[in-house]
Protein backbone atom coordinates (compact mmCIF):
# COMPACT_ATOMS: atom_id res chain seq x y z
CA UNK A 1 0.00 0.00 0.00
CA UNK A 2 1.34 3.48 -1.12
CA UNK A 3 2.33 6.43 1.70
CA UNK A 4 -0.27 8.45 0.76
CA UNK A 5 -2.99 5.53 1.32
CA UNK A 6 -1.95 4.87 4.35
CA UNK A 7 -1.90 8.28 5.55
CA UNK A 8 -6.04 8.56 4.05
CA UNK A 9 -6.12 5.35 5.82
CA UNK A 10 -5.12 6.94 9.28
CA UNK A 11 -6.76 9.98 9.21
CA UNK A 12 -10.14 8.66 8.19
CA UNK A 13 -9.83 6.58 11.15
CA UNK A 14 -9.08 9.36 13.17
CA UNK A 15 -11.65 11.51 12.23
CA UNK A 16 -14.46 8.90 12.94
CA UNK A 17 -12.69 7.50 15.98
CA UNK A 18 -12.58 11.28 17.93
CA UNK A 19 -14.81 13.95 15.44
CA UNK A 20 -11.44 15.65 14.68
CA UNK A 21 -12.23 16.91 11.10
CA UNK A 22 -10.72 15.05 8.19
CA UNK A 23 -8.89 17.97 7.09
CA UNK A 24 -6.84 17.97 10.13
CA UNK A 25 -6.55 14.37 10.38
CA UNK A 26 -4.99 14.57 6.86
CA UNK A 27 -2.73 16.91 8.18
CA UNK A 28 -1.40 14.84 11.15
CA UNK A 29 -0.74 11.92 8.88
CA UNK A 30 1.22 13.96 6.54
CA UNK A 31 3.28 15.18 9.50
CA UNK A 32 3.88 11.74 10.86
CA UNK A 33 1.58 12.43 14.25
CA UNK A 34 -0.92 9.73 13.45
CA UNK A 35 -0.25 6.55 11.30
CA UNK A 36 -2.34 3.34 9.94
CA UNK A 37 -0.69 1.61 13.40
CA UNK A 38 -1.93 4.17 16.07
CA UNK A 39 -3.98 6.68 13.40
CA UNK A 40 -5.61 8.85 17.03
CA UNK A 41 -2.37 10.06 19.53
CA UNK A 42 -1.48 9.07 21.82
CA UNK A 43 -1.18 11.29 25.10
CA UNK A 44 2.83 11.62 25.18
CA UNK A 45 3.29 12.32 29.23
CA UNK A 46 2.65 9.82 32.38
CA UNK A 47 0.62 12.63 34.01
CA UNK A 48 -1.55 13.29 31.07
CA UNK A 49 -2.40 9.46 30.47
CA UNK A 50 -2.87 9.03 34.43
CA UNK A 51 -5.49 12.13 34.28
CA UNK A 52 -7.34 11.24 31.03
CA UNK A 53 -7.88 7.48 32.75
CA UNK A 54 -9.27 8.39 35.78
CA UNK A 55 -11.92 10.98 33.89
CA UNK A 56 -12.86 8.01 32.54
CA UNK A 57 -13.06 6.18 35.77
CA UNK A 58 -15.07 8.49 37.43
CA UNK A 59 -17.23 9.21 34.29
CA UNK A 60 -18.50 5.77 34.09
CA UNK A 61 -18.97 5.34 37.23
CA UNK A 62 -20.72 8.35 37.87
CA UNK A 63 -23.35 8.20 34.63
CA UNK A 64 -24.07 4.71 34.10
CA UNK A 65 -26.80 4.08 32.74
CA UNK A 66 -28.21 7.61 32.24
CA UNK A 67 -26.60 9.25 29.21
CA UNK A 68 -28.18 11.58 26.52
CA UNK A 69 -28.42 11.30 23.03
CA UNK A 70 -25.65 8.81 22.28
CA UNK A 71 -23.14 10.75 24.75
CA UNK A 72 -21.59 7.96 26.32
CA UNK A 73 -19.37 9.67 29.42
CA UNK A 74 -21.03 12.56 28.44
CA UNK A 75 -18.90 13.29 25.85
CA UNK A 76 -19.25 14.10 22.03
CA UNK A 77 -15.93 14.42 20.91
CA UNK A 78 -12.46 14.86 21.21
CA UNK A 79 -9.49 16.69 19.49
CA UNK A 80 -5.99 14.96 20.88
CA UNK A 81 -3.06 16.42 21.11
CA UNK A 82 0.44 14.82 22.19
CA UNK A 83 0.42 17.26 26.06
CA UNK A 84 -3.34 18.13 25.98
CA UNK A 85 -6.74 17.13 25.26
CA UNK A 86 -10.22 18.60 23.82
CA UNK A 87 -13.44 17.68 25.16
CA UNK A 88 -16.45 19.01 23.00
CA UNK A 89 -19.52 17.70 26.02
CA UNK A 90 -22.70 17.22 25.67
CA UNK A 91 -25.21 20.51 26.39
CA UNK A 92 -27.23 19.38 28.97
CA UNK A 93 -24.69 17.13 30.63
CA UNK A 94 -21.90 19.60 30.58
CA UNK A 95 -22.21 21.06 33.86
CA UNK A 96 -22.51 17.27 35.28
CA UNK A 97 -19.62 16.04 34.06
CA UNK A 98 -17.81 19.37 35.49
CA UNK A 99 -19.69 18.33 38.92
CA UNK A 100 -18.37 14.95 38.73
CA UNK A 101 -14.99 16.05 37.74
CA UNK A 102 -13.78 18.18 40.83
CA UNK A 103 -12.90 16.48 43.64
CA UNK A 104 -14.69 16.84 46.55
CA UNK A 105 -14.98 15.11 49.68
CA UNK A 106 -18.25 13.54 50.47
CA UNK A 107 -19.36 13.06 54.26
CA UNK A 108 -22.54 10.48 53.55
CA UNK A 109 -20.64 8.57 51.21
CA UNK A 110 -17.46 8.57 53.54
CA UNK A 111 -14.60 9.58 50.64
CA UNK A 112 -13.37 11.44 47.76
CA UNK A 113 -15.35 11.49 44.80
CA UNK A 114 -14.03 13.05 41.46
CA UNK A 115 -10.47 13.25 40.42
CA UNK A 116 -7.98 14.39 42.92
CA UNK A 117 -5.84 17.19 42.01
CA UNK A 118 -8.22 18.08 39.38
CA UNK A 119 -8.51 22.32 39.57
CA UNK A 120 -10.42 24.56 37.15
CA UNK A 121 -8.61 27.53 35.28
CA UNK A 122 -9.36 30.56 33.61
CA UNK A 123 -7.76 29.82 29.79
CA UNK A 124 -8.19 32.73 27.01
CA UNK A 125 -12.26 32.36 27.99
CA UNK A 126 -11.92 28.91 28.01
CA UNK A 127 -12.72 26.37 31.01
CA UNK A 128 -9.37 24.00 31.68
CA UNK A 129 -9.68 20.85 34.16
CA UNK A 130 -5.65 21.06 35.13
CA UNK A 131 -3.86 19.03 37.91
CA UNK A 132 -1.80 20.74 40.77
CA UNK A 133 1.42 20.01 38.91
CA UNK A 134 0.27 22.10 35.80
CA UNK A 135 1.62 18.85 34.00
CA UNK A 136 -1.56 17.77 32.73
CA UNK A 137 -4.88 19.20 31.50
CA UNK A 138 -8.47 19.11 29.63
CA UNK A 139 -9.60 21.93 27.90
CA UNK A 140 -13.38 21.55 27.96
CA UNK A 141 -16.43 23.05 26.18
CA UNK A 142 -19.93 22.91 25.11
CA UNK A 143 -21.03 23.89 21.51
CA UNK A 144 -24.28 25.54 22.25
CA UNK A 145 -25.92 27.08 25.03
CA UNK A 146 -24.82 28.74 28.54
CA UNK A 147 -21.68 29.08 29.99
CA UNK A 148 -19.86 26.12 31.37
CA UNK A 149 -20.91 26.39 35.29
CA UNK A 150 -19.15 25.22 38.54
CA UNK A 151 -20.80 23.78 40.91
CA UNK A 152 -22.83 25.08 43.99
CA UNK A 153 -21.35 23.81 47.28
CA UNK A 154 -23.35 20.79 48.57
CA UNK A 155 -24.54 19.95 51.76
CA UNK A 156 -22.62 17.87 53.28
CA UNK A 157 -19.99 18.17 51.06
CA UNK A 158 -16.84 20.02 51.25
CA UNK A 159 -15.40 21.12 47.84
CA UNK A 160 -11.77 20.35 48.14
CA UNK A 161 -11.38 22.58 44.61
CA UNK A 162 -12.49 25.48 46.57
CA UNK A 163 -10.45 24.64 49.79
CA UNK A 164 -7.45 23.99 48.55
CA UNK A 165 -7.07 25.82 44.63
CA UNK A 166 -3.10 25.34 44.62
CA UNK A 167 -1.78 22.33 45.93
CA UNK A 168 -3.12 18.56 46.55
CA UNK A 169 -5.63 18.42 49.70
CA UNK A 170 -4.89 15.71 52.51
CA UNK A 171 -7.98 14.20 51.76
CA UNK A 172 -7.00 13.30 47.64
CA UNK A 173 -3.99 11.94 48.92
CA UNK A 174 -4.73 8.14 49.51
CA UNK A 175 -7.01 7.83 46.57
CA UNK A 176 -4.08 9.16 44.30
CA UNK A 177 -1.84 6.53 45.72
CA UNK A 178 -4.21 3.91 45.14
CA UNK A 179 -4.67 4.80 41.43
CA UNK A 180 -0.65 4.99 41.07
CA UNK A 181 -0.39 1.73 42.97
CA UNK A 182 3.16 0.42 44.59
CA UNK A 183 5.97 -1.06 42.63
CA UNK A 184 4.50 -4.05 41.89
CA UNK A 185 1.66 -2.27 40.28
CA UNK A 186 3.64 -0.32 37.87
CA UNK A 187 3.27 -2.30 34.43
CA UNK A 188 -0.46 -2.90 35.32
CA UNK A 189 -0.84 0.41 35.91
CA UNK A 190 1.05 2.09 32.76
CA UNK A 191 -1.11 -0.10 30.35
CA UNK A 192 -4.14 0.75 32.10
CA UNK A 193 -3.58 4.57 31.68
CA UNK A 194 -2.47 4.18 27.88
CA UNK A 195 -5.72 1.97 27.43
CA UNK A 196 -8.10 4.17 29.31
CA UNK A 197 -6.81 7.74 28.25
CA UNK A 198 -7.20 5.61 24.28
CA UNK A 199 -10.89 5.73 25.14
CA UNK A 200 -11.11 9.01 26.10
CA UNK A 201 -9.79 10.09 23.16
CA UNK A 202 -12.36 8.35 20.94
CA UNK A 203 -15.72 9.04 21.81
CA UNK A 204 -16.97 8.83 18.46
CA UNK A 205 -16.59 4.61 18.93
CA UNK A 206 -17.02 4.55 21.73
CA UNK A 207 -20.82 6.48 21.27
CA UNK A 208 -21.77 3.82 18.81
CA UNK A 209 -22.87 1.48 21.33
CA UNK A 210 -25.67 4.41 22.76
CA UNK A 211 -27.17 4.39 19.30
CA UNK A 212 -29.90 2.70 19.89
CA UNK A 213 -31.48 4.25 22.46
CA UNK A 214 -29.18 7.14 23.50
CA UNK A 215 -27.56 5.24 26.75
CA UNK A 216 -25.48 2.32 27.45
CA UNK A 217 -24.23 1.46 30.84
CA UNK A 218 -21.07 2.12 31.79
CA UNK A 219 -18.73 0.91 34.93
CA UNK A 220 -15.43 -0.30 36.48
CA UNK A 221 -14.29 -2.73 39.08
CA UNK A 222 -12.86 0.02 41.03
CA UNK A 223 -9.60 1.16 39.49
CA UNK A 224 -8.31 -1.89 36.97
CA UNK A 225 -10.58 -1.78 33.95
CA UNK A 226 -13.58 -0.23 32.18
CA UNK A 227 -17.21 -2.34 30.96
CA UNK A 228 -19.25 -1.15 28.53
CA UNK A 229 -22.60 -2.61 28.09
CA UNK A 230 -25.61 -2.45 25.56
CA UNK A 231 -28.36 -3.32 24.11
CA UNK A 232 -29.93 -2.80 20.32
CA UNK A 233 -27.11 -1.08 18.39
CA UNK A 234 -23.80 -2.55 17.21
CA UNK A 235 -22.74 -5.82 17.33
CA UNK A 236 -19.58 -6.49 20.11
CA UNK A 237 -17.66 -8.36 16.96
CA UNK A 238 -18.15 -4.96 14.96
CA UNK A 239 -16.90 -2.91 18.08
CA UNK A 240 -14.15 -4.89 18.96
CA UNK A 241 -12.66 -4.45 15.59
CA UNK A 242 -13.52 -0.80 15.49
CA UNK A 243 -12.17 -0.23 18.29
CA UNK A 244 -8.81 -2.53 17.49
CA UNK A 245 -8.37 -0.61 14.06
CA UNK A 246 -8.66 2.53 15.98
CA UNK A 247 -5.21 1.51 17.88
CA UNK A 248 -6.44 0.90 21.12
CA UNK A 249 -4.46 -2.04 21.82
CA UNK A 250 -1.56 -1.00 20.24
CA UNK A 251 1.75 -1.73 22.20
CA UNK A 252 2.95 1.49 23.43
CA UNK A 253 6.75 1.75 23.82
CA UNK A 254 8.18 0.79 27.55
CA UNK A 255 5.21 -2.03 27.36
CA UNK A 256 5.96 -5.66 26.12
CA UNK A 257 3.74 -8.18 27.36
CA UNK A 258 2.85 -11.74 26.32
CA UNK A 259 -0.67 -12.35 24.35
CA UNK A 260 -3.08 -13.27 27.16
CA UNK A 261 -6.03 -15.49 25.72
CA UNK A 262 -9.34 -13.64 25.82
CA UNK A 263 -12.74 -13.90 25.19
CA UNK A 264 -15.19 -12.01 22.67
CA UNK A 265 -15.73 -8.46 23.83
CA UNK A 266 -12.09 -7.83 25.65
CA UNK A 267 -9.89 -5.72 24.40
CA UNK A 268 -6.74 -6.04 26.22
CA UNK A 269 -3.46 -4.13 26.95
CA UNK A 270 -1.46 -6.33 29.10
CA UNK A 271 -2.84 -6.66 32.35
CA UNK A 272 -5.28 -3.83 31.37
CA UNK A 273 -9.25 -4.31 30.13
CA UNK A 274 -11.71 -3.01 28.29
CA UNK A 275 -14.79 -4.81 28.02
CA UNK A 276 -17.46 -4.06 25.51
CA UNK A 277 -20.83 -5.94 26.05
CA UNK A 278 -24.15 -6.52 23.89
CA UNK A 279 -26.45 -7.61 26.44
CA UNK A 280 -28.84 -10.62 25.31
CA UNK A 281 -32.62 -8.29 25.11
CA UNK A 282 -33.99 -4.68 25.55
CA UNK A 283 -33.40 -2.87 28.87
CA UNK A 284 -36.27 -0.69 27.74
CA UNK A 285 -39.20 -1.54 30.19
CA UNK A 286 -41.69 -0.45 28.07
CA UNK A 287 -44.37 -2.31 29.90
CA UNK A 288 -43.56 0.71 32.54
CA UNK A 289 -41.75 3.72 30.86
CA UNK A 290 -41.48 4.67 27.14
CA UNK A 291 -38.12 5.47 25.41
CA UNK A 292 -38.98 8.60 25.14
CA UNK A 293 -40.30 8.93 28.65
CA UNK A 294 -36.81 7.77 30.40
CA UNK A 295 -34.83 9.67 28.01
CA UNK A 296 -36.99 12.75 29.24
CA UNK A 297 -36.49 12.04 32.82
CA UNK A 298 -33.09 11.97 32.23
CA UNK A 299 -32.67 15.03 30.81
CA UNK A 300 -34.97 16.84 33.13
CA UNK A 301 -32.76 15.28 35.98
CA UNK A 302 -29.42 16.97 34.04
CA UNK A 303 -31.27 20.33 33.32
CA UNK A 304 -32.13 20.57 37.13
Amino acid sequence: MSKSSNRERAAKTCAGASGVPLGRCRKWAREGLISPHQPVPDASTKPQRRLEAFVVNTLANTFRDRQLDGSVLGINKAEPSLDSLELQLHPDMANHVIAALLPRVDWEYGGLKGVPGLRPRERGGHLVLEDVSGRAALRVFQPVGERLRLPQGRRGELAVWRKSPRRLHGSEEPDLAAWQGGSREREANFARDYLLSRMLRRPRLLNRVAKAHGFANSYTHGYSDLVVEWCCAASVEGMTSLLRRSGLTSQPTGLVCAASESFPGNLDLGPSRVVVRRLPQCTIPYDLISEKELTATHREEYLR
